[in-house]
């Protein structure tokens, strides 16, 4: 997997959604979760499912119910990614979009 450049800062992380729909709650998990956790994949997957069908499947809800968890207790302890991250962190040469072909990911 090539190396992510979106990654929000400290002051850039939103709040947890007050809203109890599932592609508020994917959309807000994948806003804040680390772009290099396993798990963030599977997520945007249910959040692009949710989108599309309106909800989940019960299957898919268990499973995001417990990655959701874990994502919510990293922000109240705040030790997401995001959240210990600077602009000064972020400071480096900035790379023109592009798109990455399967065959050169790693």
């Amino acid at each position: 997997m090539s190396e992510s450049a979106f990654t929000l800062v400290s002051d850039q992380v939103p709040e947890p959604p007050q809203s109890s729909t599932w592609a508020d709650i994917l959309s807000w998990a994948v806003t804040v979760m680390d772009p290099r956790d396993p798990r963030l994949a599977f997520m945007a997957s249910c959040l692009s499912y949710a989108i599309e069908k309106e909800g989940l499947t019960e299957r898919q809800v268990d499973a995001c119910e417990k990655i959701f968890a874990r994502v919510l207790d990293a922000y109240r302890s705040r030790t997401l990614v995001c959240q210990n991250t600077t602009r000064d962190d972020q400071r480096r040469e900035p790379t023109p979009l592009s798109i990455v072909k399967k065959e050169d990911t790693p």
